[in-house]
């Protein structure tokens, strides 16, 4: 019997829970100006496409950011062929209004994978990583921004 009360009770919060992705709105009130990056090229053309798309409003802000990728091997087998690699994408940045600085910070993500022994597929995978950490890197930045307003 506790049982099924437990299950009622269970059944009535998830349902009454009303889930909304907060970078799925389509208006922010807020918009950048002047974006202004160096470092490394496709990493920063995902970040800029990402924080562009998503923003349009009445606060204007200027943007400046520096990207690094580095790709390191973690582990070799005993020919000295690389096993594991890390991929870490670190970005620094900082957000201003009316010359005032309103957020700096770094951030840094990597993904481990292993060797691929087809390099064509390999580096498809290094750039699909490289892709999705820049996007989640990007999200971040927003995050980052809509937490201050």
């Amino acid at each position: 019997m506790n049982k099924f009360i437990l299950l009622i009770v269970s059944i009535f919060f998830l349902n009454a829970c009303s889930y909304e992705p907060i970078l799925q709105k389509k208006n922010y009130d807020f918009e950048f100006n002047k974006i202004e990056f160096s470092g490394d090229k496709t990493v920063n053309e995902i970040i800029e496409n990402r924080i562009t798309k998503a923003s349009s409003g009445n606060k204007k802000y200027n943007i400046y950011y520096s990207s690094k990728v580095e790709k390191t091997v973690v582990s070799s087998n005993q020919k000295g062929d690389p096993t594991i690699f890390n991929l870490n994408i670190d970005l620094e940045y900082k957000i201003t209004a009316q010359d005032k600085i309103i957020i700096e910070n770094k951030i840094s993500k990597q993904s481990t994978y292993n060797d691929i022994k087809d390099k064509f597929e390999l580096s498809n995978y290094e750039i699909n990583s490289i892709k999705s950490l820049a996007k989640r890197i990007g999200d971040e930045i927003m995050m980052s921004l809509i937490s201050k307003n």
